[in-house]
């Protein structure tokens, strides 16, 4: 079933655990998508196969990131993540938008059409 599934991890995901790496991973797309996460944590798990296929569709034009909040407390603390997964996406380094939970890939992907094709 579903919970016996790897998700597969994809080269094209940022792992990062401190605020030059992920501002440098941020900086290096024009639109970002940062995943707080934790490996405890059922929902970030099940939402992990989903954001690896993004990471790979969108290669070269979305940074997908990855920050675990109990390696990188101090960068959750920054962005006021409370609850996980909390999934920011940004825009020229600023946050847009605010995914809490495990959503269905195709609210994201509809996001990101949408940024990446809106020139602000």
């Amino acid at each position: 079933g579903m919970s016996s599934e790897k998700a597969t991890p994809s080269k094209n995901v940022l792992h990062v655990g401190d605020e030059k790496a992920l501002n440098e991973a941020i900086a290096s797309r024009n639109v970002a998508v940062v995943d707080f996460y934790a490996d405890w944590c059922g929902p970030c798990k099940s939402l992990k196969p989903t954001l690896n296929s993004i990471a790979d569709e969108y290669a070269g034009e979305v940074a997908v990131i990855a920050v675990n909040v109990d390696e990188a407390p101090e960068l959750a603390r920054t962005y006021g993540v409370s609850s996980i997964p909390d999934v920011r996406v940004l825009v020229g380094g600023h946050v847009k938008e605010q995914l809490l939970g495990a959503r269905a890939k195709h609210e994201y992907v509809a996001l990101l059409d949408g940024l990446i094709n809106s020139k602000n």
